[in-house]
């Protein structure tokens, strides 16, 4: 077994959902291990950007949209909304 170094933020979480898990069944609990462990056997990240693609839908080119952004930059003034 490797050893693993953790940051305390990790083993706060890993705490904090522990005892929320751990008055779950004994069936549950394996259910969850085994997911959990799934996870951990996968060697790609999940692409949480692929819910995103396409989603922009717009009638202005890329073009325009760039020059619309450029003339609505403010550096250094107060902008009124």
């Amino acid at each position: 077994m490797i050893a693993t170094t953790y940051k305390p933020i990790e083993i706060s979480l890993a705490e904090a959902y522990w005892t929320i898990l751990c008055n779950l069944s004994r069936n549950v609990r394996k259910i969850l291990a085994t997911k959990l462990e799934a996870s951990l056997q996968s060697n790609t990240a999940p692409d949480w950007t692929s819910e995103f693609v396409g989603a922009w839908q717009d009638n202005i080119s890329a073009d325009e949209m760039i020059a619309d952004i450029r003339n609505h930059r403010s550096a250094n003034r107060d902008v009124t909304l």
